[in-house]
């Protein structure tokens, strides 16, 4: 009897050693999939705040070989188009609902009734 429980210990022992070795691979695959979502996670968080770039800081300083006159007025009319952007885009009000940004029309509404423009 003892020799027939001890025979199917050593059996069990053996059928289940397989998933020892599964295990044993699927931790260190498991570490590097959150390793790599960590990464991703990170990089989509910095991306995410971004400023809008203008064009001019995206192609060479003088494309059209305007003169160095028209050129400084052409990049001061874009810096002040820039500004008045992101003042307007600061103005709209928003809300944190579930990690993304949702405008709030009805607080846009209440401001201009309390006086405020948004009309320069």
């Amino acid at each position: 009897m003892a020799l027939a429980i001890e025979s199917a210990i050593i059996k069990l022992q053996g059928d289940n050693m397989h998933w020892f070795i599964f295990f044993g691979l699927a931790i260190p695959i498991f570490f590097i999939l959150v390793y790599l979502f960590y990464k991703f996670t990170a990089y989509k968080l910095e991306n995410d705040n971004m400023e809008i770039e203008s064009l001019s800081e995206l192609v060479s300083d003088n494309p059209v070989g305007l003169s160095e006159s028209e050129l400084n007025k052409l990049k001061e009319k874009q810096k002040l188009a820039q500004k008045q952007l992101k003042e307007v885009i600061d103005k709209v009000p928003v809300e944190m609902v579930n990690g993304r940004f949702v405008a709030r029309p009805d607080k846009l509404i209440n401001e201009s009734r309390n006086g405020e423009s948004f009309d320069n």
